[in-house]
């Protein structure tokens, strides 16, 4: 497993150049709120319902929304799998809303538990065409680390993905954790990322919060 992160290390030390090589002023601050219920939990594996709302233009508009359906197994003591679907509506830039279908899924590994948790992860996507475009593969690397304590936790995370012809965003999160006992937990933070368009590496702020629940196990 530290092969693995060593590997995810390296692809996010590309998303730091990018972020360190680009302007970071003059984006559009958003605000991305994420909601996961569980709706399933047989021990050897759980069913997760999704949904999240993006608003830009400093909240005011409601641009995408999304629902989705995501199943998570533990394979190993410190590897899940998850294979998920979302379905996605958004209003494009150029005017017009649209829906879009995805399916992802891939690993997560817990490196290290306390008093740092360490986990790596990768995911594959594949995003159905729409809008008479069509569909694409990508692959997101994601490194998240949290200070685990009672109470509220630190954490902070860096993501990068890639399509067949290089990288396509980066992503620096940080914020705090707080959990429950009951199973409840709420996540709020802040984003920063580059994406690239036309060629162009382009900044984007986000406020983010995530509200969890999850059935809580005995012990």
């Amino acid at each position: 497993m530290w092969n693995k992160l060593a590997e995810t290390i390296g692809a996010l030390s590309l998303c730091a150049a990018i972020a360190a090589t680009s302007p970071a002023f003059g984006a559009d601050l958003q605000t991305w709120n994420t909601a996961e219920f569980t709706v399933l939990d047989e021990g050897r594996f759980r069913v997760d319902a999704l949904g999240q709302v993006r608003t830009r233009n400093l909240g005011t508009d409601a641009y995408d929304d999304r629902l989705g359906t995501q199943i998570v197994a533990p394979v190993l003591p410190r590897v899940t799998l998850t294979g998920a679907f979302e379905r996605r509506w958004v209003d494009a830039e150029d005017g017009g809303r649209f829906g879009e279908s995805r399916i992802f899924g891939g690993p997560k590994f817990q490196i290290t538990r306390r008093p740092l948790k360490i986990e790596p992860s990768s995911v594959f996507e594949r995003i159905f065409g729409s809008r008479g475009e069509p569909g694409f593969t990508r692959f997101r690397e994601t490194v998240d680390f949290e200070r685990v304590r009672h109470g509220v936790s630190p954490f902070a995370a860096e993501q990068v993905a890639f399509r067949t012809d290089g990288p396509v965003w980066c992503r620096t999160q940080m914020g705090v954790r707080w959990r429950h006992p009951t199973g409840v937990s709420l996540e709020v933070g802040y984003q920063f990322e580059m994406r690239k368009s036309g060629g162009a590496w382009t900044p984007r702020h986000a406020i983010r919060t995530t509200f969890r629940f999850r059935k809580p196990h005995a012990g």
